[in-house]
């Protein structure tokens, strides 16, 4: 992981401010989605149960009438529901811009190092995984870069704000959400190696799949010409099958 993080980081810096922003607007809606559960905790609680305000923020609501009270609340929790759908909208866009420079980026190198090669050593490729390799995993890896990775760090964010909220209000709360927290990462590392060598497993024979789609339709009129289109379905059709069995 250290070392495709250190070939690929490159291609992933080339726009600075787009990335800092992104980072940001991740955070951003991640705290505000936390954010908002307090007024919404001050309406149902002081407002609506008429329990006492519990904090130095909420004092203020103590000299309102309850009716302005409620719609100082939940005009407050609207406004941070609005940021944090807004941010995160522009954080998508500016990911889905990232995405693609990347992925143009790497398809345009690692072209052009197909091209530098000696031929013999595509001899044992298919034209199809050369496709695959040149257009769909170039794809992957600026997936992992502008997608996966924002993903991971806002949830990390919203983990983050969501314990310190609980321990905020309730040590035995915060407590147990660590425990859940170490369990599920128990989990998850646990399955993580089968998942990567099924995911190489399908990978390797997408590419078989798209080499024989290109031979397919490459000789297209030699096979209706000799009517050997139940031949050429039958293959195909396994061929599929195989892939999907992996």
């Amino acid at each position: 992981m250290v070392k495709l993080l250190g070939r690929f980081t490159p291609y992933y810096l080339g726009d600075r401010w787009r990335i800092a922003l992104s980072l940001a607007c991740g955070i951003a809606s991640a705290v505000l989605v936390i954010a908002a559960v307090w007024p919404i905790r001050q309406l149902i609680d002081g407002v609506l149960l008429g329990t006492p305000a519990d904090n130095t923020l909420a004092t203020p609501l103590r000299s309102m009438p309850a009716h302005v009270a409620g719609l100082a609340l939940a005009g407050l929790a609207g406004l941070l529901a609005i940021g944090s759908a807004l941010t995160s909208a522009l954080e998508k866009t500016l990911n889905a811009r990232l995405r693609e420079a990347m992925t143009m980026r790497l398809r345009v190198t690692l072209l052009d190092d197909v091209l530098s090669r000696p031929l013999n050593n595509f001899s044992g490729l298919r034209s199809g995984e050369l496709v695959l390799r040149i257009i769909d995993d170039t794809g992957h890896v600026a997936r992992l870069f502008c997608k996966t990775a924002p993903t991971i760090l806002r949830y990390a964010a919203t983990l983050l704000a969501a314990l310190g909220t609980m321990f905020l209000v309730s040590w035995a709360m915060g407590l147990t959400g660590l425990v859940i927290v170490a369990v599920l990462a128990v989990m998850v590392t646990r399955s993580a190696g089968r998942l990567q060598s099924s995911s190489r497993a399908k990978r390797r024979t997408e590419g078989s799949v798209a080499g024989l789609t290109q031979e397919i339709l490459r000789n297209l009129r030699f096979i209706r010409a000799t009517g050997g289109e139940s031949t050429t379905r039958a293959l195909f059709a396994n061929r599929n099958a195989d892939a999907l069995s992996t």
